[in-house]
């Protein structure tokens, strides 16, 4: 695995697993921040998958990936071993998904992850920034959600509360009215 995260230098450089593919294709006049923007959808993909988006044996496998496939889809991501895999490096064919992941997983961040690491240069963000205003979109909107589940919650507890009350106010209601009808 050291090998395959390693930088490599020469006709392409970068760390196999998060390059472009243009930077696996050795095409120096197309890499730009297009390619760096490929590579935080990578990061963003190893965040949430738990895994790189390529994988192999070697740094050369895990190249020709880049430069030839798209990464295994998101929505069947995060994966886990069924066991230790020929050469000790997991290849995601080898992997299983777990179940309940891909429904965990928010869509607008695979949406986010798969736009940055679309092939075609021009299909990506114009712009890191461009990228990070939908990251911070996305996060402002999970902390207002956030907020509204635990003011409902909050609701909730009240309303419960206020139904305990009630109970407890019908019975000494009742319990008033048998000492009334006794006495009277």
């Amino acid at each position: 695995i050291d090998n395959i995260m390693a930088t490599r230098m020469g006709s392409i450089a970068g760390t196999p697993c998060y390059m472009s593919p243009e930077q696996a294709q050795g095409l120096t006049e197309q890499i730009g921040f297009a390619s760096d923007i490929y590579t935080l959808g990578a990061i963003l993909y190893e965040i949430l998958s738990g895994l790189p988006p390529f994988l192999g044996d070697t740094a050369d496998e895990v190249i020709e990936r880049v430069r030839s496939e798209t990464p295994p889809p998101l929505r069947r991501s995060t994966w886990r071993s069924s066991g230790e895999p020929p050469g000790g490096v997991p290849n995601h064919e080898e992997l299983a998904p777990l179940p309940e992941a891909s429904n965990k997983l928010p869509e607008p961040l695979i949406a986010i992850c798969e736009r940055a690491m679309a092939r075609e240069i021009d299909a990506r963000f114009s712009s890191t920034e461009a990228m990070a205003g939908e990251v911070l979109g996305w996060l402002e909107g999970a902390e207002k959600r956030d907020k509204g589940l635990k003011e409902v919650e909050a609701a909730n507890l009240s309303l419960q509360q206020a139904l305990e009350h009630e109970v407890v106010a019908a019975a000494k209601w009742r319990e008033a009215n048998q000492r009334i009808e006794q006495d009277g």
